[in-house]
Formats: C-alpha cells, sequence, structure tokens
C-alpha cells in the first residue's frame, strides 16, 4: 500500500531503509500493574466482525513463527510467555454477551495452551472458542541448534502489528531472563488507556497526509449505495488446476514461502529510483498480473473479469505503538479487470492513481465506511458472514521490518541481534483466509530478507499448485526488476 498514511502496512518495505530511530522516552524501568476496572471491555465492531466470520474450516487465526539460531532454554520460554500475556490482556481474556453487547472479560490462561515442542498442524490451525477459551496459544522447540516459537492468534485478539508488541516483549523478557546482567533496553510502559480506545478513530486526530476515511462524512445512503456496488459487483475466484486431486474438507491451510535475499530486494529499489512509485504499487500491480495469468492459463475465457485484493490497512497513531496487543486496523479493497491486469504499465498506472486518490480522499471501499450500517440491523453480520459469497480473490498484506526496532534494544552477533543466549533471524506469518478467497500473501522485511510468505486454501489449491501459483508471482518480481518487455 502506499502513503495512505504512514501507517498504512503495506508502506514497511518503504521505510525499511529509514536510519534507525531509538524512542528514548518510550523506554523506561517499569514494573507494571493492568488497571483493575480494565474488564469487562467492550468488543469493537472490528472485533465483533472477526468473532462473526470465523468458519469451522476457515477460522479467523494467523500463526507467527519466530526463528532463532541457538537452544532456547524452555524455563525462560514459560515464564516470558507468562509475562507477556499479563502485561498483554486480550491474550487471555474470553467474551461474554452482557445487555446484548458483547464485552471482553478477563480469565484464567490455560496451561494447555502454552506447549514445548514441535506443535501438530492440525492442533495448531484449530479455531478458538472464544467464549469459553482465549483467542492465543503459543509453542516452542528447539533441537539444540536452531529454536523456533509459534505464537497462534484470534484475529479478534489482535492484528498483525498487534502481534510484534507480542514479538517485542516476549524477547525483551527472555533475554532479561536469560542474560540479566546484559545490557538491554527495559520492557516499554504499556498504555491500557490506548486499549480502551482502540476502536475510536477521530478525523481531528489524523495527521493532513493520513487521511484513511473520507474527508466529508458519507450519508447514510451513500452507504448504502458503496455496500450495494461492492456486493453486486462479485470478484472472479483463483481458478483451481482442472483434474488436480484435492484432500479432504478439513484440511489445514497450506503456508508456502519465498525469500528474496538483500541483493535481489536492491535491485527492487534500484528499479523504482526516480519514478513516483513505490514497491508497495508493485506489489499490488504483480498480484493482480499473477492472478489474471494464472486464470488465463487454467481456463478462464469469455469477458473482462473482475479480480479484487483486500488489503489491510493500519489505523495506528502517534503514541499506539505502546498500546497493548490488539486490532486497529480497516481493509481497503483495490478492484481491476482483467484486460487490465493483463496490461501491466498501465495497471501500475491506475494502482498510483487510486492510491494518491485514497491518500486525499480516503477509500469509499473501506471496511469501518461500512460497519456503522450493516450493524444498525440485528443479525445481519452472522448470517451474512455464512452466505457464500467472494468478497475478495486474494489478501496482500505486510508485517513490516521485524528487526528494526531490535536495533537499539540489543547488542548483534554475526550482524544478528542477540536474544540472550539465541540469534534472531526472523518472524513472519500469513493473514487468514475465509471462503471463496483463494489465498492470502503476506510481505516481512528481516535483516533485509524479503519474505513472501503464502496461505492458500487447501480446497482450491494442492502443494504443487501452491508452489507454482508462488514460483509465478517471485518470478513477475525478477522480471519486473529485469524490466522485461511485457514490464514496459
Amino acid at each position: 500500500m502506499t502513503p495512505i498514511s504512514n501507517s498504512t502496512e503495506l508502506t514497511d518495505i518503504e521505510r525499511d531503509n529509514r536510519p534507525d530511530e531509538k524512542p528514548a522516552e518510550q523506554i523506561v524501568p517499569t514494573d507494571h500493574s493492568l488497571p483493575s476496572d480494565l474488564f469487562p471491555l467492550p468488543m469493537t465492531a472490528f472485533e465483533k466482525l472477526m468473532l462473526d466470520d470465523d468458519h469451522a474450516n476457515y477460522p479467523r487465526i494467523f500463526v507467527i513463527s519466530m526463528q532463532f539460531i541457538g537452544q532456547m532454554q524452555q524455563d525462560a520460554y514459560e515464564k516470558a510467555i507468562r509475562e507477556v500475556i499479563r502485561r498483554n490482556p486480550l491474550l487471555s481474556a474470553i467474551v461474554q454477551k452482557v445487555r446484548s453487547k458483547w464485552h471482553w472479560f478477563s480469565a484464567d490462561f490455560p496451561d494447555d495452551q502454552i506447549t514445548w515442542g514441535l506443535p501438530d498442524r492440525v492442533d495448531e490451525y484449530a479455531s478458538f472458542n472464544l467464549r469459553k477459551q482465549p483467542g492465543f496459544r503459543v509453542s516452542g522447540h528447539t533441537d539444540g541448534k536452531i529454536s523456533e516459537v509459534r505464537l497462534v492468534f484470534h484475529h479478534s485478539v489482535s492484528d498483525a502489528l498487534g502481534a510484534r508488541r507480542v514479538i517485542l516483549d516476549w524477547i525483551t523478557l527472555y533475554a532479561c531472563l536469560v542474560t540479566p546482567d546484559a545490557k538491554i533496553s527495559p520492557l516499554d510502559r504499556l498504555n491500557y488507556d490506548r486499549l480502551r480506545r482502540r476502536g475510536e478513530f477521530q478525523r481531528n486526530e489524523l495527521k493532513k497526509n493520513e487521511v484513511v476515511v473520507p474527508k466529508e462524512p458519507l450519508t447514510f445512503w451513500q452507504r448504502c449505495r458503496i455496500i450495494y456496488d461492492f456486493f453486486s459487483q462479485q470478484p472472479t475466484r483463483l481458478r483451481p488446476v482442472p483434474g488436480r486431486k484435492l484432500p479432504k474438507t478439513g484440511e489445514p491451510t497450506r503456508v508456502v514461502t519465498h525469500r528474496f535475499d538483500r541483493d535481489e530486494v536492491k535491485r527492487f529499489r534500484d528499479r523504482i529510483r526516480g519514478v513516483r512509485i513505490n514497491l508497495n504499487d508493485v506489489a499490488i500491480a504483480l498480484l493482480l498480473n499473477t492472478i489474471a495469468r494464472w486464470n488465463r492459463a487454467h481456463g478462464e475465457t469469455g469477458a473482462d473479469r473482475l479480480y479484487r485484493i483486500l488489503v489491510p490497512v493500519d489505523l495506528r497513531e502517534q503514541g499506539d505503538e505502546l498500546m497493548p496487543a490488539a486490532n486497529r486496523l480497516s481493509f481497503v479493497f483495490i478492484t481491476r479487470p482483467t484486460s487490465l491486469c493483463l496490461d501491466f504499465p498501465q495497471l501500475l498506472t491506475t494502482i498510483r492513481a487510486e492510491m494518491d486518490y485514497i491518500d486525499e480522499h480516503g477509500s469509499k471501499y473501506n471496511l469501518l465506511n461500512a460497519l456503522p450500517i450493516v450493524q444498525t440491523v440485528p443479525g445481519l453480520i452472522p448470517i451474512g458472514a455464512k452466505i457464500p459469497l467472494c468478497l475478495a480473490t486474494a489478501v496482500l498484506a505486510n508485517v513490516g521490518d521485524t528487526v528494526r526496532r531490535l536495533r537499539f534494544r540489543f547488542p548483534e552477533e554475526d550482524g544478528r541481534p542477540l536474544i540472550g543466549n539465541l540469534q534472531y533471524v526472523r518472524a513472519g506469518g500469513a493473514s487468514p483466509l475465509r471462503p471463496k478467497t483463494g489465498l492470502a500473501i503476506t510481505l516481512t522485511i528481516s535483516l533485509g530478507e524479503l519474505a513472501i510468505q503464502s496461505q492458500f486454501d487447501p480446497q482450491v489449491f494442492s502443494q504443487q499448485d501452491a508452489e507454482d501459483f508462488l514460483k509465478l508471482f517471485s518470478e513477475g518480481w525478477k522480471n519486473w526488476a529485469d524490466d522485461s518487455p511485457e514490464f514496459r
């Protein structure tokens, strides 16, 4: 995403080459206690939507993996996780209704949601029943040389940038436990009032260049018309490979990864130097182009089809970096016809123009514009969530540079942040899917490396199909960087 605002998730690739800045005023010694009156905490409109849109075979969960070099200490891993859960209260909360309104309530965190050992894939991707259990679980394991921590979130609990708060807290606590004498920046003092206001978005709090909703409020009927237009223009789904045998219903989603090294990422940046586009525009255009080429190669014919990309947009403001793990985002939708998707230069031009328009006026296809209308009709969202509509062909998100905030907090060893006795390598994951959305792609930067992690619907793609699609997408990046004729 381009600078809809500097908080947009997809701007992190562009910000990766900025100098690191140490927010000294945010780093303070601390022995924190939670406010006694935090709960019950009303659910926000977005959190309730994620709760209603939870499907048995398409749970609204995402998994983030932290990888390290070295042998992780089990006792320190568990102690650090328990303190992280205490500091970030939505990780241990459950939901209940109070006078017809859903609220978060404090609950004891189950011991069996903190495990040691490589997790079973089916169990890891199992959904949460937020009415009975917290929407967070974690597993850690090591083979003595390589260690990994896997964090599983229900999307009602937190978004990907909220998960970065969990990561930062955990590695700080682990390092303090393993190497108490090391020079490590203390934990941030979290702002729990920000957690209470996570669902509030005031126009007068937004900077001029950070407009993420229209400057002039939309009328009720204007919003209704936008909702009608959105649902009446159903996007085309990703086509499966004809004749491919697929697994039975209930198979966990498939995650496939491709990594570009530092030299390749430098080539991408060199390609746009002096041109008024950025890598976020390129990512959106390449994904739309790849989807159109994939579908044409697998039998798509006839008139122009519409393809739609769902893009998460971070709505955090200055000071929200100290908010405990939570959701503070919306979705915007980018739609293009097949003919334009196959004309890459023109496609990229129109995407850049749309990003400029969104920067100035906001996107009419912004989730926050629709929620106030549809939530006035009791039961509409839960019922609508069960209707088998394709809301987006694919998802494209970005969790940014997972190392940038670590550089000033920890010493380095072999060019990597030293977390106690572990060298930090990378963190990453993939966005959740919903029915009829065939794939979700997440971009992550770690130590100059760009990772594309793709989660595919097993009811549409076999493992080989998933690998073939990601190969086509990654080759598109390389061909674009090489200025191949089809990308001029």
